[in-house]
């Protein structure tokens, strides 16, 4: 479809075609698509759907464990959820929580 993958993360592919940029970031069966143009994400997905079963669960709100907050135009990636499941699992979710101070000014042996 013309994607390049980037050489940074093996799962991350992008297009600059018509002026308009999309990126796509996949992990197994679980696909980010995003950019500025709805209209390219959106023929993007239809032809995809043409070649596989495409589920659009727009907007993004969890992907791989981190919950995405959209508020106006900022975007804030949290693992609040993962955390307090995770808590839970352990069965130490209701603990109450203490103080514990740590040095600013200490320095750890270069290894």
């Amino acid at each position: 479809m013309g994607f390049t993958n980037s050489k940074i993360d093996v799962f991350l592919y992008t297009i600059y075609q018509d002026k308009v940029h999309t990126i796509i970031l996949i992990y197994v069966d679980d696909i980010i698509i995003t950019g500025f143009d709805t209209k390219a994400i959106d023929q993007l997905i239809y032809q995809m759907s043409i070649v596989f079963l495409v589920k659009d669960l727009r907007p993004l709100s969890f992907f791989l464990g981190v919950e995405t907050l959209c508020q106006s135009h900022d975007i804030f990636l949290t693992q609040l959820k993962y955390i307090a499941d995770l808590l839970q699992k352990v069965n130490i979710y209701k603990v109450k929580p203490c103080l514990a101070s740590i040095s600013t000014t200490s320095h750890f042996p270069k290894f």
